[in-house]
Protein backbone atom coordinates (compact mmCIF):
# COMPACT_ATOMS: atom_id res chain seq x y z
CA UNK A 1 0.00 0.00 0.00
CA UNK A 2 1.63 2.98 -1.32
CA UNK A 3 0.98 6.85 -0.20
CA UNK A 4 -0.79 6.95 -3.05
CA UNK A 5 -3.39 4.48 -2.96
CA UNK A 6 -4.82 7.28 -0.13
CA UNK A 7 -5.73 10.52 -2.31
CA UNK A 8 -8.51 10.13 -3.63
CA UNK A 9 -10.42 13.28 -3.54
CA UNK A 10 -13.54 11.86 -5.20
CA UNK A 11 -15.71 11.41 -2.08
CA UNK A 12 -14.64 15.22 -1.23
CA UNK A 13 -15.53 17.04 -4.50
CA UNK A 14 -18.52 15.55 -4.99
CA UNK A 15 -20.07 16.78 -2.14
CA UNK A 16 -18.28 20.10 -2.84
CA UNK A 17 -19.59 20.07 -6.27
CA UNK A 18 -23.22 18.93 -5.04
CA UNK A 19 -23.04 22.03 -2.23
CA UNK A 20 -22.31 24.62 -4.70
CA UNK A 21 -24.66 23.64 -7.18
CA UNK A 22 -27.03 24.09 -4.26
CA UNK A 23 -26.06 27.31 -3.56
CA UNK A 24 -26.83 28.06 -7.59
CA UNK A 25 -29.98 26.76 -6.88
CA UNK A 26 -30.82 28.91 -4.26
CA UNK A 27 -29.66 31.83 -5.70
CA UNK A 28 -31.69 30.91 -8.76
CA UNK A 29 -35.07 31.12 -6.31
CA UNK A 30 -33.56 33.74 -4.63
CA UNK A 31 -33.44 36.17 -7.69
CA UNK A 32 -36.50 34.95 -9.48
CA UNK A 33 -38.60 35.74 -6.15
CA UNK A 34 -36.15 39.47 -6.06
CA UNK A 35 -37.17 39.97 -9.79
CA UNK A 36 -40.91 39.02 -8.62
CA UNK A 37 -41.01 42.12 -5.88
CA UNK A 38 -40.44 44.85 -8.53
CA UNK A 39 -43.12 44.44 -11.37
CA UNK A 40 -44.02 47.50 -11.72
CA UNK A 41 -41.02 50.28 -12.12
CA UNK A 42 -41.89 53.67 -12.93
CA UNK A 43 -38.25 55.20 -14.07
CA UNK A 44 -36.89 53.84 -17.15
CA UNK A 45 -33.54 54.01 -15.69
CA UNK A 46 -34.06 51.64 -13.08
CA UNK A 47 -36.39 48.94 -15.03
CA UNK A 48 -32.65 48.98 -17.57
CA UNK A 49 -30.81 48.73 -14.27
CA UNK A 50 -32.68 45.87 -12.60
CA UNK A 51 -32.83 44.04 -16.19
CA UNK A 52 -29.21 44.13 -16.61
CA UNK A 53 -28.94 42.73 -12.86
CA UNK A 54 -30.74 39.84 -13.36
CA UNK A 55 -29.39 39.21 -16.61
CA UNK A 56 -25.78 39.47 -14.54
CA UNK A 57 -27.19 37.31 -11.53
CA UNK A 58 -28.53 34.71 -13.33
CA UNK A 59 -25.51 34.46 -16.00
CA UNK A 60 -23.40 34.16 -12.91
CA UNK A 61 -25.55 31.19 -11.26
CA UNK A 62 -25.34 29.33 -14.61
CA UNK A 63 -21.51 30.00 -14.16
CA UNK A 64 -21.71 28.45 -10.52
CA UNK A 65 -23.77 25.57 -11.06
CA UNK A 66 -21.29 24.75 -14.17
CA UNK A 67 -18.26 25.74 -11.53
CA UNK A 68 -19.78 23.04 -9.41
CA UNK A 69 -20.13 20.60 -12.05
CA UNK A 70 -16.60 21.05 -13.30
CA UNK A 71 -15.55 20.24 -9.61
CA UNK A 72 -17.43 17.04 -9.31
CA UNK A 73 -16.21 15.91 -12.62
CA UNK A 74 -12.22 17.08 -11.87
CA UNK A 75 -12.74 15.71 -8.53
CA UNK A 76 -13.46 11.92 -9.93
CA UNK A 77 -11.02 11.75 -13.08
CA UNK A 78 -8.35 9.31 -11.85
CA UNK A 79 -5.16 10.50 -12.96
CA UNK A 80 -3.44 7.03 -12.42
CA UNK A 81 -5.45 5.26 -15.46
CA UNK A 82 -3.58 6.76 -17.92
CA UNK A 83 -2.35 10.12 -20.47
CA UNK A 84 -5.77 10.79 -21.71
CA UNK A 85 -7.19 10.70 -18.19
CA UNK A 86 -4.11 12.82 -17.08
CA UNK A 87 -5.01 15.37 -19.95
CA UNK A 88 -9.03 14.99 -19.52
CA UNK A 89 -7.72 16.01 -15.54
CA UNK A 90 -5.71 18.41 -16.38
CA UNK A 91 -8.28 20.42 -18.75
CA UNK A 92 -11.01 20.15 -16.39
CA UNK A 93 -9.83 21.73 -13.69
CA UNK A 94 -8.42 24.92 -16.36
CA UNK A 95 -12.24 25.33 -17.51
CA UNK A 96 -12.90 25.31 -13.51
CA UNK A 97 -10.14 27.97 -12.79
CA UNK A 98 -11.93 29.77 -16.17
CA UNK A 99 -15.03 30.14 -14.82
CA UNK A 100 -14.15 30.86 -11.35
CA UNK A 101 -12.35 33.83 -12.44
CA UNK A 102 -15.42 34.20 -14.34
CA UNK A 103 -17.63 34.23 -11.73
CA UNK A 104 -15.09 36.84 -9.64
CA UNK A 105 -15.33 39.17 -12.73
CA UNK A 106 -19.01 39.60 -12.62
CA UNK A 107 -19.35 39.60 -9.17
CA UNK A 108 -16.94 42.33 -8.87
CA UNK A 109 -19.36 43.68 -11.97
CA UNK A 110 -22.57 43.88 -10.21
CA UNK A 111 -20.62 45.27 -7.13
CA UNK A 112 -19.66 48.15 -9.28
CA UNK A 113 -22.56 48.50 -11.34
CA UNK A 114 -24.82 48.56 -7.90
CA UNK A 115 -22.79 50.67 -6.19
CA UNK A 116 -22.88 53.86 -9.11
CA UNK A 117 -26.91 53.07 -9.00
CA UNK A 118 -26.74 53.44 -5.33
CA UNK A 119 -24.99 56.80 -6.43
CA UNK A 120 -27.11 57.68 -8.83
CA UNK A 121 -30.32 57.31 -6.53
CA UNK A 122 -28.08 59.45 -3.70
CA UNK A 123 -27.89 62.32 -5.96
CA UNK A 124 -31.15 61.79 -7.13
CA UNK A 125 -32.34 62.16 -3.59
CA UNK A 126 -30.19 64.99 -2.40
CA UNK A 127 -31.43 66.76 -5.71
CA UNK A 128 -35.20 66.20 -4.44
CA UNK A 129 -34.58 67.27 -1.27
CA UNK A 130 -32.85 70.44 -2.85
CA UNK A 131 -35.77 71.16 -4.76
CA UNK A 132 -38.11 70.61 -1.91
CA UNK A 133 -35.78 72.83 0.42
CA UNK A 134 -35.28 75.13 -2.20
CA UNK A 135 -39.42 75.80 -2.59
CA UNK A 136 -39.70 75.97 1.38
CA UNK A 137 -37.96 78.76 1.44
CA UNK A 138 -39.51 80.77 -1.20
CA UNK A 139 -42.71 80.14 0.23
CA UNK A 140 -41.37 81.23 3.91
CA UNK A 141 -39.48 84.50 2.19
CA UNK A 142 -42.67 85.33 -0.03
CA UNK A 143 -44.80 85.26 3.41
CA UNK A 144 -42.08 87.36 4.99
CA UNK A 145 -42.18 89.72 2.53
CA UNK A 146 -46.07 89.89 2.48
CA UNK A 147 -45.92 90.47 5.95
CA UNK A 148 -43.15 94.09 5.69
CA UNK A 149 -45.12 94.94 2.87
CA UNK A 150 -47.20 97.77 3.88
CA UNK A 151 -51.06 97.33 3.41
CA UNK A 152 -53.34 99.82 0.66
CA UNK A 153 -54.71 100.68 4.15
CA UNK A 154 -51.91 101.86 5.69
CA UNK A 155 -50.88 104.16 2.68
CA UNK A 156 -54.52 106.00 2.67
CA UNK A 157 -53.85 106.53 6.54
CA UNK A 158 -50.91 108.10 5.94
CA UNK A 159 -49.71 111.84 7.07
Amino acid sequence: MGIDDDLSIGPASTVLALFVIGVAFLLTWRQRVETSRRRELDDEADRRFFARQDRRRYRGVVLLALLGLGIGVGGNIDIRAGRGERMAFIATWLVVLLLLGQVMLLAVLDLWATRRYADRQRRRLADDRRRALERELATHRERARRRRRPTDADDASGP
